[in-house]
């Protein structure tokens, strides 16, 4: 958090009402608006912004939705009985979960799959567990581990191909005997053009429409790879037996879908850490 940029909290007390319910919620509010200092009389006022998960919004709206009803607009406590002056939003750690288990459903795949753009094949390889349920908002922190670890792997990945290096190790002996690094100007230009080319929006089409890349920047193309190959140690009809409840390419599609999931994870899960820092801090240019 920047200087100067961070919030003074002030915890209040908790309550044993079940927030699911209508009339329990609207207990719940009032007697947190309450330790707030917030008195009855002062609801027409003022604003609460609320914030909670999808069922606690959801419990919130039908609170407000229920008790519309019984406004009384020559009572100055309506608004505060009412609800009126509750604006109730899904909160900020809450999207930021939901939208990351989104994001690793999307991208992990089936537990056994041959495909090297699953996620489940790299969390096999970098001993990560699997989420067994992709809408708990528990796994959060080991879903971040895992997945910002293989977002991190992805774009070294690209920086590799971008220099033209082979493995990784010959990218970091590189930079390891080099006497004079180069000027971080020309490392901006590279990352701009490594976003450009592979974690972007444009670069996912080429990849699944190869034959149409007129339109695009030379800078920016790439060569379509291979069809992934079957496994070699297995026969025909093990690969086939294997590979008989996944995702069979039609003929004649020339595009390349394993690099097309990759760019788009790499875009999505990148658009997910930008924000997952510029929200906290208020960066409003950046969101």
């Amino acid at each position: 958090m920047r200087e100067g940029w961070k919030s003074t909290v002030v915890p209040l007390g908790t309550n044993s009402e079940r927030e699911i319910e209508t009339e329990e919620m609207k207990r719940a509010i009032h007697d947190f608006l309450e330790q707030s200092g917030l008195h009855p009389e002062c609801g027409s006022e003022f604003i609460a912004w609320v914030a909670g998960d999808g069922g606690s919004v959801l419990a919130m709206d039908q609170a407000k939705r229920y008790l519309a009803q019984h406004y009384d607009p020559d009572d100055l406590e309506s608004d505060f009985n009412i609800l009126h002056n509750i604006l109730p939003t899904i909160g900020i750690w809450h999207m930021q979960a939901t939208s990351q288990n989104t994001i690793a459903e999307n991208h992990y795949g089936p537990i056994a799959t041959n495909d090297p753009s699953s996620l489940s094949q790299s969390a096999s390889c970098a001993n990560f567990k699997r989420p067994a349920n992709f809408k708990d908002c528990g796994n959060y922190y080991p879903l971040h581990r895992s997945m910002s670890t293989f977002w991190n792997a992805q774009i070294l990945d690209c920086w590799r191909l971008e220099f033209g290096f082979t493995t990784h190790e010959e990218m970091l002996k590189y930079f390891e005997n080099m006497e004079n690094l180069l000027e971080f100007d020309y490392f901006l230009d590279k990352a701009t053009q490594i976003t450009s080319r592979w974690v972007s929006l444009e670069s996912i089409s080429q990849a699944l429409c190869p034959g149409n890349v007129e339109s695009i920047p030379t800078e920016i193309q790439f060569p379509a790879g291979d069809p992934f190959p079957l496994n070699h140690n297995l026969s025909q009809e093990q690969n086939t037996k294997t590979l008989k409840d996944f995702f069979q390419e039609h003929e004649n599609f020339t595009g390349d879908r394993v690099l097309a999931n990759s760019i788009l994870f790499k875009w999505e899960y990148s658009l997910w850490l930008e924000l997952a820092y510029a929200v906290p801090e208020g960066d409003i240019g950046r969101v």
